[in-house]
Parts: structure tokens; sequence; C-alpha cells
């Protein structure tokens, strides 16, 4: 309804601004009905073609998605790879801190040694993740572009 509300204030508006311009010859009425009629079928089509590229951004939104999702499951694979390749108590430290979300000071309490020793165990591991994920860093930077 509210279309339709829109289409005829349009036709009206624009018979208003082309007032001077415009001659009508004979009854107005079916003047009037013609210029309903075009500027429902416009306003159709246009609808139409909105939709067409509402339904394709969205497509083209969930294929990037999916994409999305491959290259980061690979990334955690490999993040897990690199981690498992990692010296035992190096492992071990890296993966109570950051799995399950444990402080530096409670890992040294829990393993009776100085927090400074858990923090260069966490460079240590850190610096081979960076080293080690150096090659997909391009890919990654292009994957959210």
């Amino acid at each position: 309804m509210d279309d339709a509300e829109d289409v005829v204030q349009q036709v009206f508006l624009e018979l208003y601004e082309h007032l001077d311009t415009k001659s009508i010859q004979g009854d107005v009425y079916p003047y009037l009905k013609k210029a309903v009629y075009y500027k429902s079928i416009d306003l159709i089509k246009k609808e139409k073609s909105q939709k067409k590229y509402i339904e394709s951004l969205t497509t083209a939104d969930q294929t990037g998605q999916m994409e999305n999702l491959f290259d980061r499951t690979e990334l955690e694979k490999t993040i897990y790879e690199i981690v498992d390749t990692l010296p035992g108590q190096c492992r071990h430290i890296f993966i109570k801190s950051r799995n399950e979300g444990k402080s530096n000071k409670e890992i040294a309490a829990e393993l009776n040694i100085s927090v400074r020793t858990v923090e260069a165990h966490i460079f240590k591991a850190l610096k081979k993740l960076k080293t080690a994920l150096k090659d997909h860093l391009l890919h990654i930077l292009f994957s959210f572009l």
C-alpha cells in the first residue's frame, strides 16, 4: 500500500514539476493512469534488481565466510602442529598460558619455577610460532581484504 501511495505521489509531483512543459490534451485521467502504470513497472524492476544484487552479495559473503572458515581451520591446524614440536616444558607452559588462560604467576606457582622462566618459555614458543607462520602471513592478510 505504501509503494502504491508513493507511486501516485511521484506521478503527481512530476506532473506538477513539468506543468509548464507538458501539454495534456483531453481528459487527464488516462494520462495519470498510464503514468502510474509505468511508474509501478519501474518500481517493480528496481526492486527485482535490488533483490538480485542483495542475493549476490549474500552468496558472495557466504562463500567468503566458508573460505575464511577453511583458512582458519588450516591456520589452527598449523599452529597446533608447531606447538606440538615445542620442547616438553615449553609446550606445557605455553598450553597452560594460552589454552587454559592461566597467568604467568599461576603457572610458576603450579610448576615451582620462577615467573621469569615462564616468561622465557612463552617468549620462546611465540618466537617459534612467528617464524613458522611467516609464510602464512601474506595469505592471512589477503584473506581479510
